[in-house]
């Protein structure tokens, strides 16, 4: 895990888990005084989301319209790109990722994390304290379609 994407678990971990989410939990999850400090803050609305960074640009480009999708537009009209995330779903994406009873479930290939075994430990250590629900690989096809089919079931999806 490098500096960035450590910074943005940072980021998630700082929204404490509460039934409701206001417009103040979006404009912390948002806020920056820098360039990089608005970057981990875009990951974190993408990922929220369940945009790519290309596909959160598109989109933010469409409904703040000219002006740019950078910090210097936040600072500049706050309220407004406020607005845009909150249209976009933010606030719902956020109270249903932090939902305490939310599975998260890894699926590797397995073939690259020969050469990335401290990564490996670090995922098998976040399974071992409960934030993984489970890591799969591409063998494990069989269990990964099971395990979905019993979670639809669980929470009626």
């Amino acid at each position: 895990m490098d500096d960035v994407a450590e910074a943005i678990m940072d980021r998630i971990r700082s929204l404490e888990m509460k039934p409701e989410y206001s417009r103040e939990d979006i404009a912390a999850l948002v806020e920056a005084r820098s360039g990089s400090d608005f970057e981990v803050s875009r990951f974190c609305v993408g990922l929220f989301l369940g945009f790519s960074k290309d596909k959160l640009e598109v989109e933010l480009k469409e409904r703040l319209g000219e002006g740019g999708t950078g910090t210097k537009r936040y600072q500049k009209d706050q309220e407004f790109f406020l607005d845009v995330l909150e249209e976009m779903g933010l606030r719902d994406a956020i109270i249903q990722a932090k939902r305490p009873d939310t599975n998260l479930l890894f699926v590797t290939d397995g073939l690259t994390w020969k050469a990335r075994q401290n990564d490996l430990r670090k995922i098998v250590l976040r399974q071992n304290d409960g934030r993984i629900t489970r890591i799969y690989t591409k063998q494990m096809r069989d269990q990964f379609v099971d395990d979905l089919q019993t979670l639809k079931v669980e929470f009626g999806i």
